[in-house]
């Protein structure tokens, strides 16, 4: 073989090098969707989206101004969120317009694409409902009329008419759906519709996760223990929500130490491993936690945001339904709270939340059992989650949590190993203690403040007698 073959066989064979490196770099890098706003900044409803998809697939969020041909190989589905009518870049168009995988078009601009090119624009109309989800407020949205071979997926209504409102266009792969509709009936069909539109293969499993709230001084440690004990028998893994300074209604306030067999039960729960979360109740977070700490029970997330815990269980945001993360901080939210109004041994409000949650694809069923209630309502949740096979649970000893203050950190392991190395000066258990038993540190200061001067009376009065005595010796040697 002479030299020009052997060159030859080189340069294929760096060519062929280079080709699959640039394959093998692409299929790295690809990611499941793309998530392109066309306005400024992202919206609430690019927010949402993001946070439903991020559950079970790699999603990334892209200005339209960032969409060409080669961004978008990546992908493999798209969305396009457009509120605000605009031109889209045409380099922009020209890539979704080539774009084969399955993709939405929401809200307006949507006639810009080629596959939509023969629908026409409708007039606004005063929306009243999204199939059966009836809106409290009537939404003005623009209406669309699609082609005669598209496909119409749900109708909206006014009190007149119904309009197209999630439609499948004639080109198989695009979908258009007219608004995302913050509603709470909607909230859990908006991810199965985004779901089946983009044929993604929804996850059968759910975290879930169960926290025993509402536990203060007035909690009964009795009662409070057997609903422990039967969810411990199940294997079925709790945290536990603990507010250690309690306000009443009349202004009252109530320390955890006021109920020492309380206090006592749940500082050997924490020997044990089980995990707290902090609820301050009204007072600083701070001082909640410190307080607690002092006392040997270590809480490793809270029910607000705070910039000391990384963990938030999401008390009041219903909204949500995901397992979500922001910066350092990972929010865990309540899904289910219908146990807080429950009456008359009646579970199915219970139920129905819990079947409403578990049809959302990747959604988190994070329960919230008040402390207050009687076992009953524990057997029947226990026997109710026991026969769903897609729940895996969340055992919040078990991820990793980090609390950090001015006085240390507080460290919890996916081992479920934890480390504390919170200190506190004299002069800070003193403060307090103060605030806690302003009364009871007046008396003991009153009670050391007379042991003081009995012992400077004593110690004067002995040294009088000493002196004294070293007079009279000295007075006798002398006439003596």
């Amino acid at each position: 073989m002479n030299y020009n073959s052997y060159r030859f066989l080189f340069i294929i064979s760096f060519v062929y090098l280079i080709c699959m490196t640039n394959v093998l770099t692409a299929f790295a890098e690809e990611k499941d969707i793309a998530i392109i706003y066309t306005t400024k900044q992202q919206t609430e409803s690019t927010a949402y989206v993001q946070a439903m998809l991020n559950a079970y697939a790699a999603v990334d969020t892209l200005s339209i101004d960032e969409v060409d041909h080669q961004r978008l190989q990546t992908y493999k589905q798209v969305i396009v969120i457009s509120y605000t009518s605009s031109k889209m870049p045409q380099k922009a168009l020209d890539a979704l317009n080539s774009f084969q995988g399955s993709a939405i078009a929401i809200g307006e601009n949507t006639l810009q694409l080629a596959p939509f090119s023969q629908w026409q624009m409708g007039k606004k109309v005063e929306l009243r409902a999204i199939g059966e989800h009836i809106f409290d407020q009537t939404i003005t949205w623009q209406s669309i009329i699609p082609s005669s071979d598209a496909k119409v997926v749900k109708e909206a209504s006014t009190l007149q008419k119904n309009y197209p409102f999630i439609v499948q266009a004639a080109q198989g792969n695009w979908s258009y759906i007219g608004e995302i509709i913050d509603n709470k009936a909607m909230q859990y069909e908006w991810p199965r519709i985004i779901t089946d539109l983009l044929l993604l293969q929804a996850p059968f499993n759910h975290q879930a996760f169960i926290v025993l709230t509402d536990i203060n001084a007035q909690t009964d440690s009795k009662q409070l223990e057997k609903v422990v004990d039967m969810f411990i028998a199940k294997q079925i893994p709790i945290s536990l929500e603990i507010a250690p300074i309690y306000v009443k209604k009349d202004h009252a306030v109530l320390y955890l130490q006021d109920n020492q067999n309380l206090l006592s039960y749940l500082q050997k729960l924490q020997k044990r491993g089980l995990p707290f979360v902090l609820s301050s109740a009204n007072m600083p977070l701070e001082e909640s936690l410190n307080y607690l700490v002092q006392r040997k029970i270590y809480p490793i997330l809270t029910n607000e945001d705070s910039p000391l815990f990384t963990g938030v269980v999401q008390q009041h945001n219903q909204t949500s339904l995901y397992i979500t993360h922001q910066g350092q901080q990972t929010y865990y939210p309540y899904t289910v709270t219908e146990l807080a109004s429950i009456s008359d041994d009646f579970f199915y409000p219970v139920q129905r939340r819990m079947e409403q949650v578990l049809q959302v694809p990747g959604s988190v069923l994070g329960i919230a059992y008040p402390a207050y209630l009687n076992a009953t309502y524990a057997e029947q949740l226990i026997a109710y989650v026991q026969k769903k096979p897609e729940l895996k649970w969340l055992d919040f000893k078990k991820t990793n949590q980090t609390v950090q203050t001015d006085n240390g950190k507080i460290s919890q392991e996916i081992t479920g190993e934890q480390t504390n190395d919170m200190a506190f000066s004299y002069r800070e258990r003193l403060k307090m203690r103060f605030q806690e038993s302003p009364f009871e540190v007046m008396l003991w200061g009153l009670v050391l403040t007379v042991a003081l001067f009995v012992a400077l009376f004593f110690v004067n009065t002995f040294r009088l007698r000493i002196t004294l005595r070293k007079r009279l010796f000295e007075e006798r040697k002398t006439n003596g």
